[in-house]
C-alpha cells in the first residue's frame, strides 16, 4: 500500500495509520492510538513524539507500516531537536 492511500486528513492535520501498532501519526511526528472501530484519540495526554515510542512499539511495526512511517517522516521533514 502506497502512502498516498494511508494519508487521513483531520482537525486541519495530515495523519498516516500505522496498522500493525493501531497509531495515527500526525506530520508533526506525534502518535495517537487509534480506538478499535478506526477513529483516532486526539486526547493530548495519548499523544507521544515517534521518537519517544519503546522498543515494543518499534518493534511490532510490520514491515510495510515501517516502511510508511520513513517515507511519512521525510516526506515531512521531520528532526530531531531542530537538526535535520
Amino acid at each position: 500500500m502506497s502512502l498516498k492511500d494511508k494519508k487521513v486528513w483531520l482537525n486541519g492535520s495530515d495523519y498516516i495509520e500505522l496498522e500493525s501498532v493501531g497509531t495515527a501519526i500526525d506530520s508533526d511526528g506525534i502518535t495517537h492510538p487509534m480506538f478499535a472501530d478506526g477513529t483516532i484519540d486526539m486526547d493530548e495526554g495519548m499523544a507521544v513524539d515517534w521518537i519517544d515510542t519503546d522498543d515494543e512499539w518499534s518493534s511490532s511495526l510490520s514491515n510495510e507500516d515501517a516502511k510508511l512511517l520513513d517515507e511519512w517522516l521525510l516526506l515531512n521533514n521531520y528532526s530531531v531537536g531542530g537538526i535535520i
